[in-house]
């Protein structure tokens, strides 16, 4: 009688893999839409560019790349958020004159049958003496899990944006509901306001069976690929996340990188998005003196497989 209990309840629960497998596969796939500006800066000058999800869709995540006309010694992102419920914008300061720099945004975009995306914002003055650092952290309510997240960081002050450098973008590893950001402040005139916005996802009352779409109804798998900074001013490294396993994808992702001592040895983030599926950022060098004292730090590629 024993025997039959057990061998019963392993194959019910066998039956159960296989539903979720099959009701996996049904799953409608991650829409990335894009949106581009190109511009001629002048000194201190921005840029920004809006992805915006078709209808009937909405984002669940988002990046950037940007890609100057030469070098990338000179471009720092100030966002990478939601705009509503259907839309990403990132921005960027470019403080050389006549540098012509394209900004893509990159929305990723999904039905969200009987489920709601809120956004939970937590701001965090950058005010303290050159070269402070500070931590925002938004946290997801309970009954929530956390999907994605964003930054922004605001100021009157170009100066300040242009020197507010934003190093860490990911849910806490120690939290898996916080959605952490760090930057640090450069030797600016004027203090910048610092954002972390996490995506929280909770399922709203509906029919069994209709809740099908691009996310999976479990909390991401954090997974993560590391190289090092190049030793060389300006040089610049990218890194790729490993594929997510089985039928699970990316949806989301963000970066990390060492806390700096001092503006100049942080890693300026230039593309933080999702390519060919996996989770890439780059980042590049921009120190004194040329090379930099001893060893570069590490730069990590954080992707969340849904």
């Amino acid at each position: 009688m024993k025997h039959r209990l057990v061998t019963a309840s392993v194959a019910a629960l066998a039956a159960t893999a296989l539903l979720a497998t099959a009701a996996e596969g049904k799953r409608k796939p991650l829409k990335v839409k894009s949106g581009t500006q190109t511009t001629t800066t002048t000194l201190d000058g921005g840029v920004s560019a809006t992805a915006n999800c078709p209808p009937k869709s909405f984002v669940i995540g988002g990046g950037y790349v940007a890609v100057p006309s030469v070098g990338l010694t000179r471009f720092v992102a100030t966002e990478s958020a939601r705009v509503g419920v259907r839309a990403w914008r990132a921005a960027g300061r470019v403080f050389t004159n006549g540098l012509s720099v394209s900004l893509t945004a990159e929305a990723y975009c999904a039905r969200l049958r009987g489920k709601k995306v809120a956004a939970v914002t937590a701001s965090a003055p950058l005010a303290g003496a050159s070269f402070s650092a500070t931590e925002p952290r938004a946290t997801c309510p309970r009954k929530s899990r956390l999907l994605s997240g964003g930054f922004a960081v605001t100021s009157g002050d170009a100066d300040a944006l242009a020197t507010a450098f934003v190093f860490e973008n990911a849910i806490d590893p120690l939290d898996s509901r916080t959605w952490s950001v760090k930057a640090l402040r450069g030797p600016a005139a004027s203090a910048a306001d610092v954002a972390a916005v996490a995506y929280c996802l909770k399922s709203r009352k509906g029919k069994r069976g209709k809740k099908k779409s691009a996310i999976a109804p479990r909390t991401p798998r954090e997974l993560t690929g590391q190289t090092l900074l190049p030793t060389t001013r300006g040089g610049v490294a990218s890194v790729a996340a490993p594929p997510c396993p089985g039928k699970r994808r990316g949806i989301s992702g963000g970066f990390r990188s060492f806390t700096p001592s001092n503006p100049v040895g942080a890693a300026r983030f230039t593309e933080s998005r999702l390519v060919a599926g996996v989770w890439t950022v780059s980042a590049f060098q921009f120190t004194e003196p040329d090379p930099p004292p001893g060893s570069p730090g590490p730069i990590v590629a954080v992707e969340y497989c849904g």
